[in-house]
């Protein structure tokens, strides 16, 4: 996949569930895409304009019958967009949209290409709840894009073809998250993301917890909102950490590269969750190592793909707090290292993340898919 500049379909992204803040990388898909300025909600709503009327008939419908008048009128909607609009082919954000739009896609005969991010494919309800759908899925779709080595294994696992996966992580603007010396800055450590249990910051918070004694100006900074807000705070006081580690809520990207601009390092102590959820590549843990900062993290998921141990970071097995503690001291104790390794991590991310690279593959992809579906259709 060489070539960035491939003649697009008409291509349609869709989203059947609200964005959260966390999901920029989809409003980049549909702008990489040449799609128009929003990702189409709940089969072809703008966010927010779907009448708070049918919320309530929804609610009673789906009770009372096995599929309900807002989603039945969503997938006539929807199919009267793809229709007036003359897409050409359908990206579908996560597995479960994919299984909601196959059947219209292929009613129409539009190519379905299903990008799955993390939670899809390993929550155990989520697989529990469409383990035959996503076999059906499977076969639908011209293409599935899979964002890490692992995940995709896991897709061949549940039945996907090998040859219809693709590899394609989200990527980084590699021009708003600008190199900076870490090498210069105080043993800051920089955490970003949503406080949920796959991201595990609590355990980042003890690993930090066991290196303040030994560097007096050692600080943490934890970016986010979510369920384990109250438990960090927890920690945080009992290990009378009030003064060395700031909760923030979560913020805009501007901020957060100059966050990151100020730090030594970044830090995330991603898991496996209780219910099977893991990450698929943190986008965070990108824009850290494009911004020169070294990573310590988690062999987990797209992480050992994004962070090469020992070389842009340091990787630690899951809830292995004490290693993750030594690597933070390690290097907090050698701006020289954190230098290094930064650098290291920043032509990493340009090599294999930066927009330029992973939006020419999705381009490709969304091409090849078009092309493979025109052909199909000739010789049948």
């Amino acid at each position: 996949m060489k070539n960035s500049q491939v003649q697009l379909p008409k291509v349609c992204v869709v989203k059947d569930t609200p964005l959260t803040y966390s999901e920029t990388f989809i409003r980049h898909h549909a702008a990489c895409l040449g799609t128009e300025p929003y990702v189409f909600l709940s089969f072809g709503y703008k966010q927010g304009l779907v009448p708070a009327v049918l919320r309530v008939v929804n609610r009673v419908s789906l009770a009372l019958a096995g599929k309900s008048l807002l989603m039945r009128f969503s997938e006539m909607r929807f199919r009267k967009h793809l229709k007036d609009s003359g897409t050409e082919a359908v990206l579908a954000e996560f597995g479960p949209t994919g299984v909601s739009v196959k059947n219209i896609c292929a009613s129409l005969g539009i190519p379905l290409v299903t990008h799955f991010h993390g939670y899809d494919a390993s929550r155990s309800d989520v697989l529990r709840r469409n383990k035959k759908k996503y076999k059906a899925l499977f076969e639908a779709s011209t293409a599935i894009v899979a964002v890490s080595r692992e995940m995709a294994e896991t897709l061949k696992g549940l039945g996907a073809d090998k040859d219809k996966i693709f590899l394609n992580s989200c990527g980084v603007d590699t021009e708003k998250f600008k190199p900076a010396d870490p090498s210069s800055n105080p043993p800051v450590f920089l955490a970003v993301g949503r406080l949920v249990e796959k991201k595990s910051p609590d355990s980042t918070i003890m690993a930090f917890a066991r290196i303040v004694d030994d560097f007096p100006d050692a600080r943490l900074i934890v970016v986010g909102s979510g369920p384990l807000h109250g438990l960090c705070k927890r920690i945080v006081s009992d290990f009378k950490l009030e003064a060395k580690v700031e909760l923030r809520p979560s913020c805009s990207h501007e901020e957060v590269v100059g966050l990151m601009s100020q730090a030594r390092c970044f830090v995330q102590h991603s898991k496996v969750a209780a219910n099977g959820d893991r990450e698929g590549t943190p986008v965070a843990v990108l824009e850290a190592g494009s911004s020169c900062l070294p990573v310590i993290s988690t062999r987990h998921a797209g992480i050992k793909d994004a962070v090469v141990d020992e070389v842009t970071g340091i990787l630690v097995d899951e809830d292995d707090i004490q290693a993750m503690a030594a690597a933070m001291r390690k290097v907090a104790a050698d701006p020289c290292l954190a230098r290094r390794m930064g650098l290291a991590g920043r032509r990493h991310v340009i090599a294999h993340y930066s927009h330029e690279v992973v939006d020419a593959r999705l381009r490709e992809i969304m091409m090849l898919a078009f092309k493979k579906n025109t052909y199909e259709s000739k010789t049948r």
